[in-house]
């Protein structure tokens, strides 16, 4: 085995390629599901709304009250 300062030249291919590989998948799994995204949208956006609704209804986040406005007398 060949011995550098950062370590042995295996280990290095090694890293490299797994760096690689899991950078194409990231880029290719970007890929498709903004294909998924763009073909289903309203899809999507409805079951989110829908999963608000019931997570807002259930356990009560994302509740935004309004403090109530003091009408001006005049």
């Amino acid at each position: 085995m060949i011995r550098t300062s950062e370590g042995f030249i295996t280990f290095i291919l090694i890293s490299v390629i797994l760096t690689s590989i899991i950078a194409a998948l990231t880029v290719g799994g970007k890929a498709i599901c903004k294909t998924i995204a763009i073909y289903h949208s309203t899809t999507i956006i409805l079951f989110t709304g829908r999963m608000i609704y019931y997570t807002k209804a259930t356990v009560h986040i994302f509740s935004l009250h309004r403090p109530y406005r003091l009408k001006d007398k005049h």
